[in-house]
């Protein structure tokens, strides 16, 4: 199922606020580590984070992982498309693991691409099969040198 912008259209409180903080941080925070970080209920947490993720404003929980225990590069592909929108593009980045996000962008690059590899090898072979689809005009490629935050 995919939601377009503007699917839903909910007004974040300063409550909803307070407990989105804490989540982005912690996306694992139990409800009662939540409830004394913002000073609610923990009743009041479990309702807030029901209709937040009914009304799509939570759409998931994810894992960060520290990136100095994982052993590779970590790097950002810039594309320049031919055409916009490129489904066909999005679609072959979606099927690779190594791709851990795809952004589209208002003006130049069209894409930004977050890529996680094992090496500098693998990192080439997947930018040479990107840069070969027909809607690829060109690809950049910056390599991460360290996390700052």
């Amino acid at each position: 199922m995919s939601f377009e912008p503007g699917d839903f259209m909910r007004h974040l409180d300063d409550t909803d606020q307070k407990i989105l903080q804490v989540l982005r941080v912690n996306g694992r925070e139990s409800l009662k580590g939540i409830a004394a970080k913002t000073g609610l209920a923990r009743s009041t947490i479990r309702y807030r984070l029901a209709k937040l993720e009914a009304d799509r404003v939570i759409t998931g929980y994810d894992v960060k992982i520290n990136p100095g225990s994982e052993a590779g590069l970590s790097a950002f592909l810039f594309v320049r498309l031919t055409e916009t929108p490129a489904h066909d593009v999005i679609k072959y980045l979606s099927g690779h693991p190594e791709v851990r996000g795809c952004f589209s962008l208002a003006g130049d690059p069209d894409l930004i691409v977050d890529v996680r590899v094992d090496n500098s090898e693998k990192l080439n072979a997947l930018r040479d099969a990107i840069a070969v689809l027909p809607a690829c005009a060109e690809i950049r490629t910056s390599i991460v040198l360290k996390q700052e935050i």
